[in-house]
């Protein structure tokens, strides 16, 4: 409860923790079902304290965000669902912010300095399609 109480965890991230600490799996399955029960554990207020700080801070886009809660094993639904809070402005806003940033560091002829740019926001997990439209 103590480990729960402090940050936002997923189911994922206390099995792991439980794991560590040499906890057989039925207990932790347990453990877990109980954290769940009294509301120490939310997959959904898990995910999208994710998606807000990593959209936020550390400036990721969806498809990283969503590879990154894959891993932890978060249902799809939810990963969709916390996706779907970040604002279209805020986020193509960012991108923006982060081309125009890439673009200033780059040294290169147009075609590469492009290149390297599409490059960088492919990386933090931007969309394709989003990243060709702030391009022109």
């Amino acid at each position: 409860m103590a480990y729960c109480s402090r940050s936002e965890h997923c189911v994922f991230d206390v099995m792991e923790k439980l794991s560590a600490a040499a906890v057989s799996e039925d207990d932790a399955n347990e453990i877990v079902q109980e954290l769940i029960r009294l509301g120490y554990i939310d997959e959904l207020r898990y995910a999208r304290a994710f998606v807000n700080d990593k959209f936020r801070f550390n400036k990721w886009g969806k498809i990283k965000i969503a590879h990154v809660l894959r891993q932890k094993k978060v249902a799809s639904n939810v990963i969709q669902e916390a996706l779907d809070t970040i604002d279209d402005e805020a986020y193509n806003q960012v991108l923006m912010q982060l081309i125009e940033s890439k673009k200033k560091t780059t040294k290169a002829t147009a075609t590469q300095q492009r290149a390297a740019v599409m490059r960088f926001a492919l990386s933090r997990g931007f969309e394709y399609e989003t990243i060709m439209r702030l391009l022109r």
